[in-house]
């Protein structure tokens, strides 16, 4: 075998996995604030290449401590492009869509992936496993593609007050969808507010993406003088433009310490770690527990992701029906009930392969669903400059449940019903700290926390959809440069 593990070495064989999910939880510690701090599209970027780079570097392995150093740096990226990719899908997508585009999508997406490898996997069996490691690599290629597509999220624009490169993505999508330019940022730029603070002389720009508002506070002088809005106009009217100096306030700056400092965000923050934690063991655990639904491995485990497009169908229809709390709560009863009738019956009744059959099908079809609801409700509780850190955070509570769900198979050799009772259990228990949490539905994302107060006291701002009408003139290509 290669890399000698044989005899005393075959332990590193199952090492190798646990090796992917120790560099998952590295990757969720680093990337989440790198992503916040810089920007969704530039880590994007950076975890294609070091993903490329770290599946090259296992193919060409030499030896298993090249291999396994490999194996730490591919979990590392990987982690970090989903979590960039995954955010930057949610802040793209209108209220409206979130459920429809970024839960229901990309579950499927995720399904497709997934049965995709069967083909693969199967057509290269016979091949050295470099040889699929190889044609995998193929798969990150077109995203090397983002780097001349997409665009940084307006949202985090917003957020760190990038309002040159705002101007820059929404001219470059006007000409994309044959919009014009001025007309497009009158929409999203309401103006200023008559109002101004009396301390501070300042004035108040709304823009609005989605229909959200996205104040800053700036205040305009010439020569060292602050401008009244009729000021303003009557020195345009005479003068023809002016230079504008706008002295902006720094915005809301958030770090991992606010998770745990503020009192909401800690509850929001610990009650995720843990949630996503449960829904990693319980997703593993269910597979571990379900491996009678096929003799055959290809067939097993193309079973196993077919069973996953009736929740997101489900979702599709009735997501914004129900409620995130209500779509969660359903799909983590029948989750904890079924693993729990699922022990119940190996323990009592193992013969009994039909009902096992069944019962692991409807688990999969509830983990499944609690999962895709809660990966989309997690960051819909958090505000801009801390969504991603807070990803990440629970993202290391579902990689440490990944860690330890391979150990449960000694628990099950053991004692044969600990392993569904104790998940099964787990996944009631969460559905108690739902409660508490907000509604988020048809909610914008909150932008910072006096937006995350508003929306935890049941009355958050109603959505609005902005209306673009390319028949309100602004047609000089000057202004469209400008």
């Amino acid at each position: 075998m290669e890399f000698d593990l044989i005899c005393d070495r075959e332990f590193l064989f199952g090492l190798t996995q646990t090796l992917m999910s120790v560099g998952n939880v590295l990757g969720a510690f680093v990337f989440p604030y790198l992503t916040d701090r810089y920007g969704r599209k530039p880590t994007v970027i950076v975890c294609t290449v070091g993903a490329m780079g770290s599946a090259l570097g296992l193919a060409c392995s030499l030896n298993y401590a090249m291999f396994a150093s490999f194996k730490v740096c591919a979990g590392i990226f990987v982690q970090g492009l989903g979590g960039a990719c995954g955010l930057a899908m949610l802040e793209y997508l209108a209220t409206r869509h979130r459920s429809k585009g970024y839960a229901c999508a990309a579950s499927c997406n995720w399904t497709f992936g997934m049965l995709t490898l069967v083909p693969v996997a199967y057509l290269l069996r016979n091949n050295s496993w470099r040889t699929i490691e190889f044609t995998f690599v193929a798969f990150f290629a077109h995203i090397l593609l983002s780097v001349f597509i997409m665009d940084e999220t307006l949202r985090w624009l917003v957020a760190n007050n990038k309002y040159e490169k705002i101007k820059r993505v929404v001219k470059r999508a006007s000409r994309w969808n044959k919009r014009n330019f001025v007309t497009v940022m009158k929409a999203l730029y309401k103006g200023k507010h008559e109002e101004s603070d009396d301390k501070t002389n300042t004035k108040l720009d709304v823009f609005t993406i989605n229909g959200l508002d996205l104040n800053r506070r700036r205040s305009s002088s010439v020569n060292g003088r602050v401008l009244s809005p009729s000021d303003e106009n009557s020195t345009s009217q005479k003068n023809g433009p002016v230079e504008i100096k706008k002295e902006e306030t720094s915005s809301e700056r958030l770090s991992v310490w606010s998770l745990f400092t503020h009192p909401r965000l800690r509850y929001n923050t610990v009650y995720m770690f843990f949630t996503w934690f449960v829904n990693s063991i319980s997703y593993l655990g269910l597979t571990l527990m379900s491996s009678t639904l096929s003799g055959d491995l290809y067939s097993s485990f193309t079973i196993n992701a077919l069973v996953e497009i009736p929740q997101a169908v489900f979702l599709y229809f009735y997501f914004d029906r129900l409620g995130r709390r209500l779509c969660f709560f359903l799909f983590s009863v029948i989750a904890g009930l079924t693993l729990i009738a699922t022990a119940a019956v190996y323990a009592l009744a193992p013969d009994q392969h039909i009902l096992i059959t069944v019962l692991s099908v409807v688990g999969k079809f509830g983990v499944s669903g609690a999962f895709n609801a809660i990966y989309l409700y997690t960051p819909e509780l958090f505000p801009t400059n801390v969504r991603n850190t807070a990803l990440g955070i629970a993202y290391i509570g579902a990689r440490t449940g990944g860690m330890l769900a391979p150990y449960t198979k000694l628990l099950y050799k053991r004692i044969v019903y600990a392993p569904g009772l104790i998940f099964g259990l787990g996944n009631l228990l969460v559905t108690i700290g739902v409660y508490f949490l907000p509604e988020t539905t048809n909610i914008q994302l909150p932008q910072n926390l006096q937006e995350m107060d508003v929306m935890w006291s049941g009355k958050p701002k109603p959505v609005e959809h902005v209306v673009v009408n390319d028949n309100a003139g602004f047609q000089n290509e000057e202004e469209l440069k400008s």
